[in-house]
């Protein structure tokens, strides 16, 4: 019997596109054996397996049914020879265990990590031992994140409070009619975030029915859209705050509200990605006199590299109950969340794609 152990320098397994993997394996032989090669072999997919919901439709006749094909898209496949044997005399290995140590470099340009009903993007590598004739496997998953640099959203810099609704340094929500009768006043510093950093919310609801306002939520939603034989887009909630009833008359104010943005893949740039993802920050409150809550929402930017600076606009308003912008230090170019190592890669066999 013969076991395969992988140990990654990074035992979280979690890299950055074009960072460098360093793998230990191990091969515990439990007699002497022939060993003829070692074979690492490196891969990058993106699957969309499909709507299920038509796999599972009975109502179409057997002609006109179409069953959807997984769709799949390669990023990387490459191939790393760790061992050859080329002289069959010296093939012979004692037992124990014997360590490979290989390193290689991963591509730059290719999609985050994510996991889905409906599909997926993974990374891993397949390990491949000849042993006597007989071909032992291991397949080892690991997670990569895109750089994502926030500051390269043109939109990503929202500081100060202004009062314009024409002005681009500025969310400002506002719902009023005379059937809603809710008047909404929302404000965020910025759009460009990374995990590990507070969403800040100020806003004021004001609710001039007769009836109470039941509640109010802050929702940071996920969108994860498909691209196959059909588009799909799937859609969760990442990080949420509630707060309670608002009575006639009377005004909810949010001062500083933060929301934590959680681990999760940076919005990606290629829309033309067989799986992309974004954000929308939504402020949705349920009026009693209403069936359904009403929304409002706003794009907000994940990333994976801090803002490197703030963009302060000419003009700078005033309000109570909302915070003045926030200034960010800068630069800084690191990664979040999980930086780059540093590698000595003077012992460690070296493959990187041409």
């Amino acid at each position: 019997m013969v076991l395969l152990n992988a140990i990654f320098e990074n035992s979280n397994k979690f890299y950055f596109e074009g960072e460098i993997i360093r793998i230990k394996l191990e091969v515990n032989l439990e007699k002497s054996s022939i060993l003829n090669n070692v074979i690492a072999n490196f891969v990058g997919l993106g699957t969309y397996l499909g709507n299920a919901e038509d796999k599972e439709n009975k109502t179409m006749t057997a002609e006109s049914k179409i069953k959807p094909k997984n769709t799949t898209e390669i990023y990387f496949d490459d191939v790393l020879p760790i061992f050859l044997c080329e002289n069959k005399e010296s093939a012979m290995w004692s037992k124990g265990t014997q360590v490979f140590m290989f390193a290689y470099q991963l591509p730059h340009n290719v999609p985050s990590s994510i996991e889905s009903t409906q599909g997926f993007v993974r990374y891993s590598v397949n390990l491949s031992v000849d042993i006597d004739g007989v071909t032992v496997k291991k397949t080892e998953h690991f997670t990569l994140l895109a750089k994502t640099d926030v500051s390269t959203n043109e939109n990503a810099h929202l500081p100060g409070i202004i009062w314009e609704p024409e002005n681009e340094w500025c969310i400002i929500l506002s719902v009023f009619c005379k059937g809603n009768r809710v008047r909404t006043f929302l404000h965020i510093s910025k759009q460009g975030y990374v995990p590990g950093e507070c969403l800040f919310i100020n806003a004021e609801i004001t609710n001039l029915h007769r009836c109470p306002v039941e509640w109010v939520k802050a929702t940071l939603v996920q969108f994860i859209k498909f691209c196959g034989s059909k588009s799909l887009v799937e859609k969760r909630n990442v990080a949420e705050i509630t707060r309670g009833c608002i009575l006639p008359r009377d005004t909810q104010t949010w001062k500083s509200e933060s929301v934590l943005i959680p681990a999760i893949p940076p919005t990606t740039k290629n829309r033309k990605r067989i799986i992309s993802v974004k954000y929308k920050l939504l402020f949705h409150y349920k009026p009693s006199w209403r069936k359904k809550p009403v929304e409002l929402s706003h794009k907000i930017f994940v990333g994976t590299v801090r803002l490197s600076q703030c963009k302060l606009p000419n003009k700078r308003g005033e309000g109570e109950g909302l915070s003045n912008s926030e200034v960010f230090n800068g630069p800084n170019l690191e990664p979040c969340v999980f930086g780059p190592h540093s590698i000595d890669v003077d012992v460690f066999v070296i493959y990187k794609q041409a």
